[in-house]
């Protein structure tokens, strides 16, 4: 059974129209967030379209797999944001033709090809606990996460969601250039519960002023990248300020890194390689594979190194500005312990 489905016009509608809604209420936030800039009515439908368009989705696909069922979305606007709320606030029992609320609290998320990390805020987390549908079992919590994928490999621009919205309505020939909307489809790429989040996930906090703790950083899961210049010069002798590392227990000497994130841990490994490290570097170590070797993570997962020198290097990307409660999306199949497939059916039947 697939867990694709063909985006439509009607999805396109739906969600073009959440925004305008959004865009025209007078209580809501038209600012950025991150830059503090006036947002228009493209940014918002920007922020918005792509992931109306997957919820949409979405539902159809549990409608696909459980025919009993028809899923209600939430496409109210609110005065404020509300993480106490599911995604699908209704269900439509079709064989005694009652409308109740879901038995299970399920939130939809939008997950892209460059994203490193999935999860939720603390406070997401906490506020989607105290729903009298999860009642504090986090079991009874489904994160759904999604794409928009396309089926055939368009020109920059092509594919943009506003465009093709304003295609189907014929507004001006120009607008042929996009894509029709049945090149797209959504997907469900894996799902998460909130005992496997909550156990499993880590968290990387803001900083906490009173305390005086700094806050904890985000940083690339890809450690380990490809180098073609040897640590070791022609004359067989170590590059300039390059020394090599003890290494005990196949562990790989993080101790001498400079912020080193504390949420990483050990890395392990199997295999035959020498580590070495720049003295007038404090970021990167070098790692020369004599054969074939496998490193471990905790956090990040298993990583394949063929024979050859490679960098072990923790690149920051940003300070946590919120309290969050994440997994590395590299290392997703060792927390999630069922198919995206079982878990939908599952959802199917539970709520």
């Amino acid at each position: 059974m697939s867990l694709k489905t063909n985006v439509t016009a009607k999805y396109l509608d739906k969600s073009f129209d959440f925004a305008l809604k959004y865009h025209l209420s007078p209580a809501k936030m038209k600012r950025d967030r991150t830059t503090g800039r006036h947002r228009r009515l493209g940014g918002i439908s920007d922020d918005f379209i792509s992931g109306k368009i997957i919820e949409l989705g979405v539902l159809d696909i549990l409608k696909k797999i459980n025919k009993n069922k028809k899923f209600i979305p939430d496409f109210g606007v609110r005065d404020e944001q509300d993480f106490t709320e599911p995604d699908i606030i209704k269900i439509h029992d079709l064989k005694n033709c009652k409308i109740r609320s879901p038995k299970a609290f399920v939130e939809i998320k939008h997950v892209s090809e460059g994203d490193a990390w999935v999860g939720l805020t603390t406070e997401q987390y906490k506020s989607m606990l105290s729903n009298s549908i999860v009642n504090n079992n986090p079991e009874k919590l489904f994160i759904v996460y999604a794409t928009i994928v396309t089926k055939k490999l368009f020109k920059k621009g092509e594919d943009d969601l506003l465009g093709i919205y304003l295609k189907t309505k014929k507004f001006d020939s120009d607008l042929n250039i996009f894509a029709n909307p049945s090149d797209l489809s959504v997907e469900i790429k894996f799902v998460i519960t909130g005992k496997e989040l909550f156990s499993k996930g880590m968290r990387f906090d803001k900083e906490d002023k009173v305390k005086k703790i700094p806050s904890d950083y985000m940083f690339k899961t890809e450690m380990f990248e490809k180098r073609t210049r040897d640590v070791y010069n022609k004359n067989g002798r170590l590059g300039k300020n390059i020394v090599k590392e003890k290494i005990s227990n196949n562990k790989i000497p993080t101790q001498k890194l400079k912020k080193f994130p504390r949420q990483l841990g050990d890395f392990m490994f199997n295999g035959k390689l020498e580590i070495f490290r720049k003295t007038n570097s404090k970021s990167i170590l070098y790692l020369k594979c004599i054969s074939s070797v496998t490193i471990k993570n905790s956090l990040l997962g298993k990583f394949n190194l063929n024979k050859g020198i490679y960098t072990f290097n923790v690149k920051v990307t940003q300070d946590c500005k919120r309290n969050n409660i994440f997994v590395a999306k590299r290392n997703i199949s060792s927390v999630v312990l069922k198919t995206p497939l079982v878990r939908i059916k599952q959802i199917s039947k539970k709520i």
